[in-house]
């Protein structure tokens, strides 16, 4: 199994307009891909409210084999999707984790 995880650094001013796209627009948008069989958000417990509120989502696949497929025709998307509707108050970046066990 492979995660996409994408880690988000959102300004506090932004916090409920943040999870509240994200749970109704974003994450439903990716799913819809059909790439991707399980999604987790969490937020970082252990940070400085200060400098904003980070946020991560996960994204599960079977294998592999659909991480370029992913970036290439979707991920990038719906990165530019956050950003076209956060701007600069809104910074991230991704992984992509194998699962081991």
């Amino acid at each position: 199994m492979v995660i996409i995880n994408q880690t988000f650094n959102v300004d506090a001013s932004l916090k409920l307009d943040w999870i509240d796209w994200l749970k109704k627009v974003y994450v439903p948008e990716v799913m819809a891909t059909g790439l991707f069989t399980d999604n987790r958000i969490m937020r970082l417990l252990s940070e400085d409210e200060e400098n904003g509120n980070t946020f991560a989502v996960q994204f599960s696949m079977p294998s592999a084999t659909y991480v370029n497929v992913s970036d290439e025709d979707f991920m990038y998307k719906f990165e530019r999707m956050a950003s076209q509707n956060f701007g600069d108050k809104v910074l991230f970046f991704r992984t992509v984790l194998e699962v081991m066990n």
